[in-house]
């Protein structure tokens, strides 16, 4: 069995919530997902967590899917995706609505949300990096307008166009609000949304995790560092406590959440309870 190894501290700006605990069936379930509700790490003020770490918490998948879905029909969360590695994030709407606004303020966007126009007179016309930029802010007061009233992580083209026209015509958005196409753009040049290519005749998009691009490659790089190091040892597996003790040499998260991310992601599993367990290699993975 391998001890815990030395390693760089926990960073990356972001910071771990609380310690996980062990999951106990379906009637844990709307604890641990309002958990998910509290998730592990946060970034630009926005708290997430990967779908694969709740289901570590809680082994009754269909009912932590059920739970997650009920809270986001409930306007509580929001499911996005991870754009580099496709993975399912749950994020809490109010505080993604707030990045969002933020965001708008910082490009200087607050003028495109109801109807209020903050142009002043007799400006000149302008230059091609602030028309970007207003694009960008419009593109942003828009997607929040749109998170507010649909919870769906994947928007089809022809949908967000339904939704801008409509909610210009209510002046829920100004009159010049750039065209659903260059919208759309301008979120996945600021990593808000990224193109599915899994049915590439439809333009669709998902929902992505803002600004958690170094989290998620640590996550990705993480789950193979686990997965080798289960891989090295006698039987293929280790004690959890001294594995959650061991800093990973390709990530600076704790390793708690690496471990939780395997698990979820059938790449390893835990064996006994509590902090007696041990954390073996999936079979498949052997």
């Amino acid at each position: 069995e391998e001890g815990g190894g030395g390693g760089a501290g926990a960073g990356a700006g972001a910071a771990a919530s609380g310690g996980a605990g062990d999951g106990g069936g379906a009637a844990q379930v709307s604890a641990v997902a309002a958990k998910a509700a509290r998730p592990f790490l946060r970034v630009s003020g926005v708290r997430f967590a990967l779908a694969t770490q709740v289901y570590a918490l809680v082994p009754n998948r269909t009912a932590v899917d059920r739970e997650l879905e009920a809270l986001r029909a409930a306007g509580q969360l929001l499911l996005v995706r991870a754009a580099t590695s496709g993975d399912i994030a749950v994020v809490m709407r109010d505080e993604y609505d707030g990045y969002l606004g933020r965001l708008a303020a910082q490009l200087g966007g607050e003028a495109a949300v109801g109807g209020k126009s903050k142009a002043r007179a007799g400006r000149a016309a302008p230059g091609k990096a602030e028309e970007e930029r207003r694009v960008q802010a419009a593109a942003v007061a828009a997607l929040r307008l749109i998170t507010r009233t649909h919870a769906d992580m994947s928007v089809k083209g022809r949908s967000w166009d339904r939704w801008l026209d409509a909610a210009v015509k209510r002046r829920d958005l100004v009159e010049g609000t750039p065209p659903g196409r260059a919208c759309r753009a301008a979120l996945v040049n600021l990593g808000l949304m990224t193109r599915r290519i899994d049915n590439p005749s439809v333009e669709q998009y998902w929902l992505t995790v803002p600004e958690a691009g170094p989290a998620l490659r640590f996550f990705a790089a993480g789950r193979a560092e686990v997965a080798a190091i289960l891989k090295r040892t006698k039987y293929k597996e280790v004690a959890r406590k001294a594995l959650e003790a061991r800093q990973l040499s390709r990530s600076l998260l704790p390793t708690e959440l690496h471990i939780l991310d395997a698990v979820g992601a059938g790449v390893a599993e835990f064996v006994g309870s509590g902090r007696g367990a041990v954390v073996r290699l999936a079979k498949r993975h052997r």
